[in-house]
């Protein structure tokens, strides 16, 4: 268990800082997260929030620690005729790294899935090569259920998109 407390808080756009444009326009913080052929901008992040307040199937999380924000959790896509959803997640704040915040966030947003949003599964992607988020999915009950071949390009290299999944109803067992 981690020494920090971890909270997360549904996003507004009050949140939206040169900091968290910082974290998106880091290579090292972007390098697993889906790319963007334009540089992100404090506008662009504020519309970003604006969208998913707005949306009934997409729920962004804000992940603080401290009070500092470090990171964002979101449930998206949420399917109601299934009760199903995927994750997405990142700590931006590099200090943040290796501490266990995003294995904290995952089974608050877990709990969160199962309580607030009635959901029976929840699925996460992870692209290969990026050990520490197969590491955290692991650890929180999450089984690979599938690999998409050679489904994305990083670094000019084809790898393949790994699906993770964990039906909620066993992590509360």
């Amino acid at each position: 268990m981690i020494d920090l407390w971890v909270k997360l808080r549904e996003l507004n756009t009050t949140d939206a800082s040169s900091i968290y444009v910082g974290w998106l326009n880091d290579p090292d913080v972007n390098k697993y997260l889906e790319p963007s052929d334009n540089p992100h901008t404090l506008d662009t992040i504020t519309n970003y929030i604006k969208v998913n307040k707005r949306s009934k199937h997409n729920y962004l999380y804000g992940i603080f620690v401290e009070d500092i924000h470090v990171g964002n959790i979101k449930i998206g896509d949420v399917n109601k005729n299934h009760d199903t959803a995927e994750i997405g997640y990142l700590i931006g704040n590099k200090d943040y790294w290796g501490k266990g915040i995003a294995s904290e966030a995952i089974r608050q947003i877990i709990k969160l899935s199962i309580h607030k949003y009635g959901l029976a599964k929840i699925s996460a992607g992870v692209y290969e090569g990026n050990i520490a988020s197969e590491r955290v999915l692991r650890k929180c009950g999450f089984s690979q259920e599938g690999r998409r071949k050679s489904h994305v390009q990083i670094d000019g290299k084809r790898r393949d998109y790994i699906l993770y999944g964990s039906v909620l109803k066993e992590y509360l067992q």
